[in-house]
């Protein structure tokens, strides 16, 4: 096009030369250039002569769409960008400053150019589409803010395209080339000028790199969905500059394998804890067993040579302390709820939970100060033995007690150790007569006082007075706080199958209470799922399989069995409406779908769980359930009230999910399973689990690279 050949004359090129100019140097930072490429690309796109000269073998239609084309998407593209800088530095106000300048001149300039146009050739063609372009050119400059003016902005590239197509057919176009000349210089010049504008505060980005997304990572039913292994990929990434526990307690059991390949259960300690150098968190939201967590530090050093400093593991001060008294509490509750027990781990996260609440607590920084351990402590110990004695009539503090000290038989008959043969009660054995203990309760707290002061002792080193003013401080200056969720959505105190629950908050609300943080604070949350469910202890399973799925059962049960308790899984299909329930209650922004491999090894059909019947009527979500998720009791599902309906997919090569590195390379009937499932929740599949291996992850999509949700405010003091 005649035209548009020469509206890149010398003086529109010196223009584009200045912007490149601008861009050139502030991209001159690395940290810049995910930023700032596009910008530099859509510059380059205007003034590309090769893209903008003849192009020998098209016609002229298809030659005058492309430059257009270019020249247009190019000015969108860099006003796109401009805003993007804008949001990413809290610029907005200075953005829509420019561009509503910008809106202003060019109205006037179209009005301009209108009417030197219509002088030249009023033919009624042209005369339209100059109507159209004079109010798409109004429109724009009465935007009011910076979405407004790209829904103008488009709607003005709408009609200059047109218009330009009018003045190319007009008899008289030789006429017009230096009108229009000028008028696509006033535009680059604008864009030049916004770009000036903004160029100091461009600067200060390579003094201070764009902060990365915090990401959290929460299990979407009722645990053991193999959280570890995503947050252990996810840990290896230099974009993870601190791993957080901030809820529940050794009650959660994280299969992971370190650098080296070795194999390691961990309960407490974050999964970063295998990455060398990374800082670990443990935060006030947590409860910790001292004895367990030493252990489970010495196990570190012995599978894999692990020793962490202070620098790489923080425990909270403000963290509740779960004591021997706990666990037994824990387990004589569970014991007096008899045939309806809730098979608890008996690892005391309940009651210390409570104790919590019932402000009689032990807290970690207690521990490092004998005296108002001794104090504190002692008042704990007292209540506690008020609640225990209350079991002794009915056999339950008896059973509780024996269950703990003695060895005994799991739940498919094997013999095992005592899970707490140390364990200790005032008198010696639950039964003892408590009518004149006096003696020996205080001789009983002195102990207990000397136990847990040598306890604190061995992890002073690690000690910090408030993890939050440390994951504060790196949220700001950095980012990449990376949340490690224990249990499942499914498990909630609130939200959970209650009172098949833990004792902590689950969700991604739940890390943020528990570590300090603000509500903004998770830019992107992962939700865990395993392409089928499981479950450790008691309660109640929609999707369970049935007895006639023996087959089915023998396919998936291998390696179902608990981190932390080795107790049996009971194994269900994966349940749809759960997942949807889930990502409701979380914020999901992403799923990572685990044991693919081991899915498509059943002998028949693949089940998922799409919905249920209640009393005979379909609810297609728990919402729709009369009770919602108090709808799951093993009355309904028993009773044959509660039950679930399928879709069936076809099972897949186990062996080509092994050996698949990139999502084409997964069998078509493993896709197929996928893509139902993010149909449905209208959330994408991001991270696929092949097998157990830590290299065993295809992942589409680095949650570190997703934006982040809110932009820190910058607070001006109003006098």
């Amino acid at each position: 096009m005649i035209i548009l050949i020469t509206m890149l004359s010398e003086p529109v090129n010196s223009s584009l030369i200045e912007l490149q100019n601008i861009i050139s140097e502030t991209n001159s930072n690395k940290n810049n250039n995910s930023l700032l490429d596009t910008l530099q690309s859509a510059v380059k796109k205007i003034g590309d002569r090769d893209v903008m000269s003849h192009h020998t073998g098209l016609d002229k239609t298809t030659m005058h769409d492309q430059r257009l084309d270019n020249l247009l998407s190019g000015f969108a593209s860099i006003f796109a960008r401009i805003t993007q800088l804008s949001t990413e530095t809290r610029l907005e106000e200075t953005t829509l400053e420019a561009v509503a300048q910008f809106s202003k001149d060019i109205n006037q300039k179209t009005e301009v150019l209108l009417k030197v146009v219509k002088a030249i050739d009023n033919n009624v063609d042209l005369n339209n589409a100059s109507v159209a372009l004079t109010g798409a050119a109004k429109d724009l400059s009465e935007a009011k803010s910076l979405a407004d003016f790209f829904l103008n902005f488009e709607n003005f590239r709408t009609s200059l395209k047109d218009w330009l197509i009018r003045v190319d057919k007009s008899p008289k176009k030789d006429e017009l080339n230096e009108s229009v000349e000028s008028y696509a210089q006033d535009l680059l010049a604008q864009v030049t000028e916004i770009v000036k504008l903004l160029k100091p505060h461009l600067d200060k980005l390579k003094a201070k790199p764009r902060r990365l997304p915090n990401v959290a990572v929460i299990g979407t039913a009722f645990g053991d969905e193999g959280k570890g292994r995503v947050i252990g990929y996810l840990s290896d990434s230099d974009k993870a500059k601190v791993v957080i526990r901030s809820q529940g307690g050794a009650n959660a059991g994280h299969t992971v394998y370190d650098a080296a390949g070795n194999k390691h259960a961990l309960h407490l300690l974050p999964s970063g804890i295998l990455v060398p150098g990374k800082p670990n968190i443990i935060a006030s939201g947590t409860v910790v067993d001292p004895e367990a967590l030493i252990t489970e530090l010495n196990d570190l050093e012995k599978i894999g040579e692990i020793k962490p400093s202070g620098e790489e593991l923080q425990l909270s001060a403000n963290a509740h302390v779960i004591t021997d008294m706990h666990r037994l509490i824990d387990m004589v509750l569970d014991k007096a709820r008899g045939k309806d027990e809730i098979k608890t781990t008996a690892r005391g996260i309940g009651p210390t939970y409570a104790d919590k609440a019932y402000r009689i607590g032990i807290r970690v920084g207690d521990l490092l100060d004998k005296d108002a351990l001794k104090k504190k402590l002692g008042a704990q110990v007292r209540a506690q033995i008020k609640l225990l004695e209350g079991y002794r009539s009915s056999g339950a503090l008896e059973e509780g007690y024996k269950a703990l000290k003695e060895p005994f038989k799991n739940e498919q008959g094997e013999e095992k150790p005592a899970r707490m043969p140390w364990l200790e009660y005032p008198g010696h054995t639950a039964s003892a007569s408590m009518s004149s203990t006096d003696e020996e309760l205080n001789k009983f707290i002195d102990d207990f006082v000397e136990k847990y002061s040598k306890l604190g002792e061995q992890l002073k080193q690690y000690v910090v007075p408030d993890t939050s003013a440390k994951v504060a401080e790196i949220a700001k200056e950095k980012g990449g706080l990376l949340f490690e969720g224990a249990q499942a959505n499914a498990l909630d105190i609130d939200h959970g199958v209650y009172p098949f629950v833990t004792s902590s908050n689950t969700t991604a609300a739940g890390l943020l209470t528990g570590s300090g943080l603000g509500p903004n604070s998770i830019d992107h949350v992962i939700g865990v799922a395993k392409a089928f469910m499981s479950r450790s202890g008691a309660g109640p399973l929609p999707s369970a399989l049935k007895e006639d799925e023996v087959e089915a059962e023998k396919a998936l049960s291998p390696g179902e069995h608990g981190t932390t308790t080795g107790r049996k899984r009971g194994i269900c299909w994966l349940d749809l409406p759960l997942l949807k329930y889930s990502a409701r209650i979380n914020g999901m922004d992403s799923i990572a779908l685990t044991k693919m491999d081991i899915l498509g090894s059943v002998p028949d059909k693949v089940k998922l769980c799409t919905g249920y019947k209640f009393d005979g009527k379909p609810c297609a979500t728990i919402e729709d359930l009369p009770q919602g998720i108090n709808s799951f009791t093993n009355e309904n599902i028993e009773s044959g009230r509660l039950k679930a309906l399928y879709s069936e997919f076809d099972p897949w090569d186990v062996g080509a999910v092994s050996k698949a590195k990139t999502y084409d390379e997964l069998p078509d009937e493993a896709k197929e399973y996928i893509e139902y499932i993010e149909k449905e929740l209208g959330i994408p599949v991001t991270m696929i689990g092949t097998g157990p291996e830590r290299d065993k992850l295809i992942v589409r999509q680095d949650p570190f690279e997703s934006p982040r949700r809110v932009p820190e405010p910058e607070y001006k003091l109003v006098a």
